[in-house]
């Protein structure tokens, strides 16, 4: 008798929707991905793969050819980055647009990126389907071979939206935009301050009218002259303290956001004298993590645009594997430390 029994999550019949905690829609998920320093980690990413070298294999010189074309076509870099997408909202959504070449192949002419709100999954039956769920238009089961999925899970579960990083990245963000309104309040509160106009009590309503307008005007005004009695002080409304505490909410943020995205928190930061051994492994981490994601988008092109291309033109055949040429040369933690005491 088995000691073990297989465990899984059962769904009600009827649509599937999106679980979400630290955001109230799909839509603020997808601003998530507007955010600078998102999209300075995920560029880090992608850029990554630019490095590393890409081949086909294939036995079959035509399949290889065509598949060769189509990356070079749509740029694997450019790809990649869209693929990067399934980090941050655990899903991506490219929907593949077919013609026949000169040779009579049957071969994707375009791929496009789409929003993923046009597929919502249903589950009926015992199976989960994906649904194509255009305005206007009543949901329909995917085409086969028409639409490529690409999913990201950070937390192991059964979702089939995926789940990526942004929900835990949301607070974050959101901290982040507030800090640099602050920054920007405040120096614009120190740039532009506060200004008090001082007139005798003899000045007559023209004489405090003028005034008023040349103490509002003054930040025009390269030289002024005032009469005797009269006197402008300024201060600002502000402290040097919200200025720092606004400064250090903002870099901590930044330093969060690509811990998460990431491994590490010095992604954007110059090399601190004194400190190679940690700039040295965070580079390995970085490094790791492209790797990583190299390998997902390796998998996700072989699963579905490859494997699409061989069943329409060369059934009869194995299909062709993109192979990211993945470096590994990785410098370890230790070894990087023992440098770095020898140059010392």
């Amino acid at each position: 008798m088995s000691l073990y029994k297989e465990v899984g999550y059962y769904y009600p019949d009827g649509p599937v929707t999106q679980n979400l905690t630290n955001v109230n829609s799909v839509d603020e998920l997808e601003r998530i991905l507007q955010d600078g320093k998102v999209i300075e980690c995920l560029l880090s990413l992608s850029s990554q793969i630019v490095h590393m070298g890409w081949e086909v294999i294939s036995q079959n010189p035509n399949q290889k050819e065509i598949c060769q074309k189509i990356l070079d076509d749509k740029g694997l870099t450019v790809l990649a980055m869209e693929m990067s997408r399934i980090l941050i909202l655990g899903m991506c959504v490219h929907e593949l647009v077919y013609e026949r070449d000169s040779k009579g192949f049957t071969v994707p002419k375009n791929i496009i990126l789409r929003e993923n709100s046009i597929i919502e999954y249903e589950y009926k039956n015992g199976q989960m389907l994906a649904m194509l769920t255009l305005p206007g238009k009543l949901p329909t089961p995917i085409t086969p071979r028409k639409w490529m999925i690409s999913r990201y899970w950070s937390i192991p579960n059964t979702d089939p939206y995926g789940n990526g990083l942004g929900e835990a990245l949301a607070p974050f963000v959101y901290v982040r935009s507030r800090a640099i309104s602050h920054l920007d309040a405040i120096s614009e509160e120190k740039v532009i301050p506060t200004r008090i106009g001082y007139y005798p009590a003899t000045a007559s309503d023209t004489e405090i009218l003028d005034f008023f307008g040349m103490v509002k005007n003054l930040s025009k005004a390269k030289s002024m002259v005032l009469p005797e009695s009269y006197k402008v002080d300024e201060f600002g409304r502000t402290g040097d303290k919200a200025y720092e505490t606004s400064q250090s909410l903002f870099e901590k943020c930044n330093q969060e956001i690509s811990m998460i995205i990431l491994g590490e928190n010095t992604a954007g930061q110059g090399l601190i004298t004194g400190a190679y051994a940690k700039d040295a492994i965070s580079m390995s981490l970085r490094l790791a993590r492209s790797q990583l994601f190299a390998k997902l988008v390796e998998f996700y092109v072989n699963r579905t645009l490859f494997k699409w291309i061989q069943e329409l033109n060369f059934p009869n055949e194995e299909p062709a594997k993109l192979n990211f040429k993945i470096r590994e040369e990785v410098a370890k933690p230790e070894d990087i430390i023992d440098t770095e005491k020898k140059k010392n």
